[in-house]
Parts: structure tokens; C-alpha cells; sequence
């Protein structure tokens, strides 16, 4: 399980806390909360990029203050350079936690990691590559075409070495993934 670290995490923390004081504090109602408010909430528990985006486009509806588009660009750009430092990671980030238990999980059986946020599936993209190797990964995201689509699940249940799956919400609707050990 997870649970945002003020200590290992700061900027994570920082962003969840400027985000819940502008809706206790500020925020004035004139949004839905179906439409506009959950996503962003959704968004921060998914990926710092994720909730950069999603604050984008709340911004077309209402004014975010500069603090909390502040906090929340420091945070992406933390999570963005945690690429660079891989092997450096801090433990208490949600990025660690997972590639931690992919780690303890990638030679025991098959594991598929989902997201719904692009920009999520984008980051952990690159960031799985980088840590298992392009051979051990499998994508399934609706922006790749069918038979990109088709090949990837194919290769992720039929090839043994092939272990990771990353995939957006296309890749849980009709397929049968009965092999997986874990779902993250």
C-alpha cells in the first residue's frame, strides 16, 4: 500500500496539501465534481505529470493559483528527474514503491501495472524500459494502432521472458489476462 510521505516525499506532499487547501480554501464551486474536480484528484494518486495535465485543463475552466501550479510543476519536475537517479530513488515515492514491487515480483510471474492518464503511461514507459529492458515489457495503450495492439498482448502471454505489461484502460476490456500473477 501507499500513503503520501511528508518526509521521504516533500514535493508530493506539497502538492497534495496546496491542492486540498485550494478546494477547502479557495476553490468557489463553479465546477462539477464528477467532471472536473475527481480527474485531478485521480491524477495526483496516478503520477505528478498526470496531475500537471489535468490542472492544465482545469485551468480553462477556473483560476489556479500560482502557488498550487508551482508546487505542482516542482513536483513534476521531481518526478521527471528521478530518471535520472533510478538507482538512487528514495523510498517513500509512489515510482519506488511500485519498481520496488515489480523488482521483488518481475521473476516470480507476470505482472500488469495500469494507468489511465497518458501522461502516467508515458513516464513509467520510459521508466520501465530503462530499469527491465525493452524485452521484458509489453504496452497496450489506445493510442498505438491494432496491430501494435494485438502483438503486444500476444507477446505478453505467450513469451515467458516478456513480464510487464503497462496499459491504459484499453487494455482491460476484452482481453483475458487470466495468467497475470499481479495487477498494480
Amino acid at each position: 500500500s501507499y500513503e503520501a510521505d511528508c518526509d521521504d516525499n516533500i514535493d508530493e506532499w506539497n502538492a497534495y496539501t496546496a491542492f486540498a487547501e485550494w478546494l477547502e480554501n479557495v476553490y468557489g464551486g463553479e465546477l462539477d465534481y464528477y467532471t472536473d474536480i475527481i480527474p485531478v484528484v485521480h491524477s495526483l494518486f496516478s503520477s505528478a505529470q498526470a496531475f500537471n495535465a489535468q490542472l492544465a485543463k482545469l485551468e480553462e475552466k477556473t483560476n489556479i493559483p500560482y502557488e498550487l501550479k508551482s508546487v505542482a510543476n516542482r513536483y513534476a519536475m521531481y518526478e521527471r528527474n528521478l530518471l535520472d537517479e533510478l538507482n538512487a530513488l528514495k523510498q517513500g515515492t509512489k515510482l519506488c514503491n511500485i519498481l520496488d514491487f515489480i523488482k521483488s515480483s518481475v521473476d516470480e510471474g507476470k505482472v500488469i501495472l495500469f494507468t489511465d492518464f497518458k501522461e502516467t503511461f508515458d513516464l513509467y514507459k520510459e521508466i520501465l524500459i530503462k530499469v527491465f529492458g525493452v524485452d521484458k515489457c509489453c504496452f497496450f495503450s489506445k493510442e498505438m494502432n491494432t496491430d501494435d495492439l494485438e502483438l503486444n498482448a500476444y507477446r505478453f502471454q505467450t513469451e515467458e521472458h516478456r513480464r510487464i505489461l503497462l496499459s491504459d484502460a484499453s487494455g482491460g476490456e476484452g482481453r483475458n489476462f487470466q495468467h497475470v500473477d499481479y495487477l498494480i
